[in-house]
């Protein structure tokens, strides 16, 4: 077993926040909805791990750009079924593509025990930029791979670009599964932030 610690997580927190991106029903657009495994393949462990968490009573976060947010507020723009923000949840508008761009983002992840989870879409804009940036705030992420959509890249399918983005993101972040993360989220081994490699 490969130990690998999240640094900094104060582990008088709860269990970390996941932070679901972008989580709109014009998400993904063409043309990946020629191809749509991958995106329902993303969206089913997306919703285990919101159930989980509702379940469970875990933070969760959601982001959405500050352009689709007052889309939504004029009905244009609907949430995917099933995860609209409820009251208890955190929501960050963003002006740019990481999520550091909102102003409560990096306060609410540092009160939240240094540490957080992401998935959703846009992993190949929002997700990388915000992992890339954690750092500076001293934030240690994970990146829930199964979990997160990432458009085509220029010359390349889907799983293509992927597998491009979790092969950068593991130089910022810890890659994980949505299996392997709720086999020990909430146990004593997440209190120490520890995670197998091989999950």
């Amino acid at each position: 077993m490969n130990v690998i610690p999240f640094r900094h997580h104060d582990r008088s927190k709860a269990v970390p926040p996941i932070v679901f991106v972008e989580m709109f029903e014009d998400i993904p657009e063409a043309p990946c909805r020629l191809r749509p495994e991958p995106i329902m393949s993303t969206l089913a462990n997306c919703r285990i791990l919101l159930d989980h968490a509702r379940s469970a009573g875990w933070p969760l976060g959601f982001v959405v750009a500050a352009e689709r947010a007052r889309r939504n507020v004029h009905g244009g723009l609907p949430w995917i079924d099933g995860f609209r923000p409820q009251r208890t949840d955190m929501v960050f508008e963003t002006t740019e593509n990481s999520c550091y761009s909102s102003e409560a983002f990096a306060d609410a992840m540092t009160d939240a025990g240094n540490c957080y989870l992401i998935a959703g879409f846009s992993g190949e804009c929002i997700g990388l930029a915000t992992l890339v940036e954690a750092s500076r705030h001293g934030h240690d992420v994970g990146l829930i791979e199964d979990a997160v959509h990432s458009e085509p890249l220029s010359g390349c399918d889907a799983f293509e670009s992927h597998r491009a983005l979790v092969a950068v993101a593991s130089s910022h972040a810890k890659i994980l599964s949505a299996k392997g993360w709720l086999e020990i989220a909430g146990t004593p081994h997440s209190e120490l932030e520890v995670f197998d490699d091989d999950q």
